[in-house]
Parts: C-alpha cells; structure tokens; sequence
C-alpha cells in the first residue's frame, strides 16, 4: 500500500523502520515514507524528543540520550507535520503529471495541426531522433484533406503513449482520396520536458 499515495509502505519500510534510531515505531515508518518519498533532509534527530542531562553524585555530568515522554497534543502535531509534508510530496508529483499531460495535449493539438495544413518541415520537427527512418516521398504531392482521432491517447507505460489516427489525404497526380490508419507512439523526455513522435512516417502512397 502507499501511505497518502506519497510512497509505498512495504515490507522494507517496516524493517528499516525497526533499525531506525527513532524510538517509537509509528515515527519510524513515517520517517522511512518521507526518506523515500524524496524528502532526504528530514533528520532522525528532529524526530527525536530532547536529550536531557542528569549529573551523578559527586557533581560529574552524564551525557545520556533518553526518551521523554511527550503529551499526546506534541505527538499529534509531530505526526500531522510529517503527514502534511506528505501530502505536499503528493501534491507536487500531481503538479508534475499535470504539465506533462497539458504538454502532450499542446504537442498532439500541433502535430494535427501541421498534418492536417501539410506544414511538413513543422511535422518533422515533431519526430523523435531515435525514431525509424522516413520512407522516400513526395511530400509535395500529398495534400491532407482530413484528420480524425479514432483511439485517444493511452498510456502503455511511463512516460510512453498510444493514439491511433485516420488520415485522409489525396495524392495531387492521381486526384484519388485515400485513408490510411497510424499507430502513433509518443514519448515523453523528462529533461527536455517534450513529447517526441517514435512511430514511422505515414506511408502516404
């Protein structure tokens, strides 16, 4: 399970939470969850109750770290402190998913564009570097004459999505309307913040 969708709680939380120098087992698991969750610089030690001193007879001074008993009020502030980091650590991944989904919006909403007005030098740029080669055509001789949607985008897995068009075009010499179906793969580059077409360049013949 996750706890707040932040980070799963599974059986290696609880063993690191039971190595963990924090006394109190609940704080443990909490502090495993943020530790991975991303959130590095919460330190066992804030977690802690005060260390306090306690001298010995003859006026020497131990140094002992011990486990204060807290009042129930500073336990439940301390756990809703640690929940409500949580919660952001959500709400910032949520943030993220957001921008990438408006940026493939804007990026389909594009390539249709450039397909559908035959911006062909626009259209390439939309191509992945990795993806297949284009096939040898004449491009001047293709005009689209429609662009429909027949399997909105899905995502097969992260960072990679699956739509399926209907291209109709004509080919200028011939004045004949012909469809074709395209697979697009789009993918998503994390550091450039773009989606990428991998797919071949439709076929127009």
């Amino acid at each position: 399970m996750k706890l707040l969708g932040a980070a799963p709680v599974d059986r290696t939380v609880l063993s690191q939470a039971l190595d963990d120098p924090i006394t109190d087992f609940e704080d443990a698991a909490l502090h495993q969850v943020v530790m991975r969750a991303g959130a590095g610089c919460i330190r066992a030690s804030a977690l802690q109750s005060p260390v306090p001193y306690s001298k010995m007879a003859g006026g020497g001074v131990v140094y002992r770290r011990t486990h204060t008993t807290m009042g129930p009020n500073v336990l439940h502030a301390k756990k809703l402190f640690l929940l409500l980091l949580i919660v952001g650590l959500a709400g910032c991944s949520t943030i993220q998913n957001r921008k990438k989904g408006m940026a493939m919006d804007h990026t389909l909403s594009g390539y249709r564009t450039a397909m559908r007005w035959g911006h062909w030098e626009g259209l390439l740029s939309f191509r992945d570097p990795k993806a297949p080669e284009m096939p040898e055509l004449d491009l001047d001789n293709v005009r689209v004459s429609g662009y429909e949607i027949r399997q909105p985008p899905v995502e097969i897995e992260e960072n990679k999505v699956i739509q399926v068009v209907q291209i109709q075009y004509v080919l200028r010499d011939q004045q004949r309307v012909r469809k074709l179906r395209e697979k697009q793969e789009w993918r998503f580059d994390p550091e450039e913040k773009r989606w990428t077409l991998f797919s071949p360049f439709p076929d127009f013949r």
